[in-house]
């Protein structure tokens, strides 16, 4: 049984891309690496010796799956703001996700 709270992103955790400057991003599954404060550094997972800055006035989620960031020439991870990403609890009624998701979009 998955103890993941319900509705919360969570580091490790699932989440699906429901809002996207990249189209092909939409619908995307991802796991989620860490939550980044405001002017916080992370290393890529994809780039060796690569460091970015979270630029943004809020908290974004460092992501890893099958998505782009052209704009910092990523593929396999990104950043997201928590209302472009929907938590997936694995052991959720697929039905309620559906439901969740239509409710979002």
């Amino acid at each position: 049984m998955n103890n993941q709270p319900r509705g919360e992103l969570v580091p490790g955790g699932l989440a699906m891309v429901v809002k996207s400057t990249y189209q092909e991003n939409i619908g995307k599954g991802v796991r989620l690496l860490s939550r980044l404060a405001p002017k916080e550094i992370v290393s890529a997972i994809t780039l060796p010796n690569q460091d970015f800055q979270n630029r943004m006035a809020v908290e974004l989620w460092h992501v890893s799956g099958d998505v782009i960031n052209q704009d910092l020439d990523l593929s396999g991870e990104s950043f997201f703001h928590e209302s472009q990403l929907m938590p997936i609890n694995p052991s959720a009624d697929p039905l309620e996700i559906t439901q969740q998701m239509e409710e979002k979009v």
